[in-house]
């Protein structure tokens, strides 16, 4: 009894087995779909990974721009402060001379003060001392 055929073959083809070399090039295409799949599938986890790291760079980047910007702005508030702060030493300086000569002339003038009144003591002391004399001297001359 003849073999039966499905109906897509010719009743004349030979029936294809598995090792077969019809059956051989069928799954030898697939096999390089699946090949050509496989590479495919390589190439855009690659792609992934390269666009990853690419991203991952840009963010390092940013990240390192932004860090050296606010380090830049705490480095010039910093010399802001130190300026203002030198310069409050340098006004408080300043004005600590001026209230030292201040003392140092109202202290000048207190003892040229001093001495001009000690000497106009001294130059009236004998002047007081001979008051009572003149004093008996003018009475004498009254009551005589």
């Amino acid at each position: 009894t003849p073999q039966r055929q499905p109906p897509w073959r010719s009743p004349n083809s030979p029936p294809k087995s598995p090792c077969s070399p019809a059956h051989s090039t069928t799954s030898s295409s697939r096999g390089a779909v699946t090949a050509a799949m496989e590479l495919e599938l390589r190439r855009k986890r690659m792609l992934r990974i390269e666009m990853a790291a690419k991203i991952e760079a840009v963010h390092a980047e940013r990240m390192r721009q932004k860090e050296e910007q606010h380090e830049a702005f705490l480095r010039s508030r910093l010399e802001r402060t130190m300026k203002s702060s030198k310069d409050r030493v340098v006004a408080m300086q300043r004005l600590a001379e001026q209230q030292e000569a201040q003392v140092r002339s109202r202290h000048e003038a207190a003892m040229r003060s001093r001495e001009g009144r000690d000497r106009s003591l001294k130059a009236f002391i004998p002047a007081l001392m001979a008051l009572p004399v003149a004093i008996q001297d003018n009475a004498a001359l009254f009551s005589s």
